[in-house]
């Protein structure tokens, strides 16, 4: 049988095509953006690239003109851009595939750039809409929130004296249209400037701290996030990789299990985030091999209903492969590769446009299931983390039964 990490199937989870309907990142910030025009012609604009390009052939001819005309007249009358997006969002969530969104040209660009592990400028967290409150979440380890003083769970207030919904600073939500995803937004800044956030820690704990930004990126917050935690006499190896760019993710994993962790007696991988490059899901699996890897002792892996594409790939292996114990919520469900059209009125459509073979099969639409269950509840936690905890749990369990063992 052959080794399904092998498959040469896999390229990227995201996939950035050189031709005339999807952009490289290379060069994108001097791309001029078309202006916008009237009602319905983005909506037209998105309709006709699923048509053309949108990966399943029979949906394409026959559902997706039906549901291009219901709502085609709303569309054409959406009395401004807000709501013509609105529109969209709502035709997108009727075709069955993750990687489908109508996303800011600033989103592409940051998503761009985390993948390339390049420092742009940021206040290093986005907000997540729950019951109508936006919270801090994806609060990056080392990054200016964090390091402000906010922690992940704080209901953000306002933005510079502003409600987040009614901001100019919060931008479009990067949510998977199909996918049960709560809205997630990223927050606009200029290099050089600062940022001032009211926060609700808990019912009766109001505090303002100003970030400052700073280039930052997922990959210096992998990088910070290396730590050893000890329990009940155990040394516990810990990183976490909020984005698997294309080709810094092994070469720390490296690192830490050679030097960092060598004397560790168990690690945690946290793959709570976004997904990224399909090569280095094969790397980090070579190094993860209990028999040739760098790493033969217990592994805990985190997840959550926001793991998605290559890290999905890597929690599946993890299971199957029985190297370790996964832990947390649900993946997303979001293994098909998505390409990037660029449209009028700086909007940017990500669409699926080919599928991965077995990984497709088994993960889209479905996610991986961790092996222990365990919610996680944000709002107002003041930065706690119930899934990190009963990933440490579990692994101080699988140690001192592979002690017991010996």
């Amino acid at each position: 049988m052959s080794d399904p990490w092998s498959e040469t199937s896999i390229v990227y989870m995201f996939q950035f095509r050189t031709t005339v309907s999807a952009l490289l990142f290379i060069g994108l910030s001097s791309a001029t953006v078309a202006p916008a025009a009237q009602s319905g012609h983005l909506y037209d604009q998105v309709v006709s690239a699923l048509e053309r390009w949108y990966y399943d052939k029979e949906f394409r001819a026959q559902e997706l003109p039906k549901l291009a005309a219901e709502f085609r007249d709303r569309a054409h009358g959406s009395e401004d851009a807000k709501a013509e997006r609105g529109v969209i969002k709502e035709l997108l969530a009727r075709i069955p595939s993750s990687h489908l969104a109508l996303i800011s040209l600033e989103t592409y660009r940051r998503i761009g750039a985390e993948l390339s592990s390049k420092a742009v400028p940021t206040i290093g967290l986005q907000l997540i809409k729950l019951d109508g409150h936006y919270h801090a979440t994806w609060v990056y380890e080392g990054g200016p929130a964090e390091l402000a003083g906010v922690k992940r769970g704080d209901e953000v207030l306002s933005l510079d004296g502003l409600p987040p919904g009614a901001s100019p600073l919060l931008d479009w939500s990067t949510d998977d249209a199909a996918l049960p995803d709560a809205e997630i937004h990223d927050v606009l800044v200029d290099e050089g400037g600062q940022v001032e956030l009211k926060l609700l820690r808990a019912v009766d704990e109001e505090l303002s701290v100003t970030i400052e930004v700073q280039p930052y990126c997922g990959a210096q917050a992998a990088e910070a996030s290396v730590r050893i935690i000890e329990r009940d006499g155990l040394r516990l190896g810990y990183v976490h990789f909020w984005y698997i760019p294309f080709d810094t993710p092994s070469a720390l994993l490296e690192r830490v299990l050679t030097e960092d962790f060598a004397d560790c007696d168990g690690l945690v991988l946290d793959l709570r985030g976004r997904g990224g490059s399909g090569a280095e899901v094969m790397r980090l699996k070579t190094l993860l091999d209990p028999e040739n890897g760098k790493w033969r002792r217990p592994l805990v892996a985190l997840i959550d209903g926001a793991t998605r594409s290559a890290k999905e790939v890597i929690a599946l292996e993890i299971k199957q492969r029985k190297v370790g114990l996964v832990v947390g919520e649900r993946t997303a469900g979001a293994v098909i590769p998505a390409s990037f059209r660029k449209l009028s009125g700086g909007a940017v459509l990500m669409f699926p446009w080919m599928t991965i073979g077995k990984y497709t099969d088994q993960i889209e639409g479905k996610g991986v299931a961790p092996d222990v269950d365990v919610a996680d509840h944000l709002a107002y936690t003041a930065g706690a983390d119930p899934i990190l905890v009963a990933g440490i749990e579990r692994l101080v369990e699988t140690c001192a039964i592979v002690a017991a063992a010996r």
